[in-house]
């Protein structure tokens, strides 16, 4: 059905099944094998027409927030944080054929503004028997990035042996850097233990 709202799954041959929750906040799949992925998060992008208009707030990506065992009871569960991306606000015009001059004309409707929230990883954790047992936490830098200044860089990245341990058994140290307006890039990663 192509009504520009019917959200559209494409399906490789396999033999999963694809569930989309009724409202499109979550969507479950579950493979040949049984295991089952279930994406709850959403990244949503809202365009504004006017100044406080909104036209349009939807779901642009989801995000996987758990890997379920099928065989055994265990699960991984991800968690995120959000972050905004906002685009400047721009002209929107309509194009019209003007029949006099056969010509296309552009017609001002307005400012467009674009905001758009992502997700970034903060914590893996693995559970067995309904119980958290490992963990990964990635943390972010607490300056924004200077190419994209609603964004922040991964600082560390930290290994727990136990999930309620305070401390990890080891964490890695990422440098990040770019000129003013440049890209990001990883210079080093330092290992402790």
């Amino acid at each position: 059905k192509n009504d520009l709202q019917t959200p559209y799954f494409i399906k490789e041959i396999h033999d999963w099944q694809i569930i989309p929750s009724p409202n499109l906040s979550q969507l479950t799949i579950i493979t040949e094998d049984g295991t089952t992925y279930i994406f709850a998060e959403q990244g949503k992008t809202t365009m504004e027409e006017a100044e406080g208009t909104i036209n349009h707030d939807f779901v642009t990506s989801w995000y996987l927030t758990e890997i379920i065992s099928p065989t055994v009871d265990e699960k991984i569960v991800f968690t995120y944080y959000t972050e905004g991306l906002w685009a400047p606000r721009v002209k929107n015009n309509r194009l019209a054929l003007n029949e006099g001059l056969r010509v296309a004309e552009s017609y001002p409707e307005g400012n467009l503004v674009l905001d758009f929230t992502t997700k970034r990883i903060s914590t893996i954790t693995l559970y067995i028997d309904n119980v958290a047992t490992h963990k990964v936490t990635f943390e972010k830098e607490s300056t924004p990035r200077d190419d994209a200044p609603q964004s922040y860089a991964l600082d560390k990245i930290k290994i727990y042996q136990h999930a309620s341990d305070p401390t990890p058994m080891k964490y890695f140290d990422l440098e990040t850097g770019s000129e003013i307006g440049e890209r990001l890039y990883l210079h080093s990663i330092l290992e402790f233990s």
